[in-house]
């Protein structure tokens, strides 16, 4: 399940960038994923849940959205 390590640097990320631009807590956060990845939402709600707690991610909405394909290959999870 890659998620979960998707999912972990994505929270550590979060929070570092918060806490460089002085924010006191995360609300939501808004993804674009590939569709050609194999990231399974489910598992990428349930993981990020699960490692946001105790952060200043806690209770924050995690949106998703399916991207389709394109020339030039993105990265697998861009963060908005």
């Amino acid at each position: 399940m890659h998620e979960a390590a998707l999912t972990q640097g994505l929270v550590k990320l979060l929070v570092a960038e918060a806490q460089r631009h002085q924010v006191t807590r995360i609300t939501r956060v808004r993804l674009k994923i590939g569709s050609m990845r194999a990231v399974e939402p489910q598992s990428m709600t349930f993981c990020f849940a699960a490692f946001a707690a105790g952060t200043l991610a806690e209770d924050a909405e995690l949106l998703m959205r399916r991207c389709p394909p394109s020339p030039g290959a993105a990265p697998a999870v861009k963060i908005l």
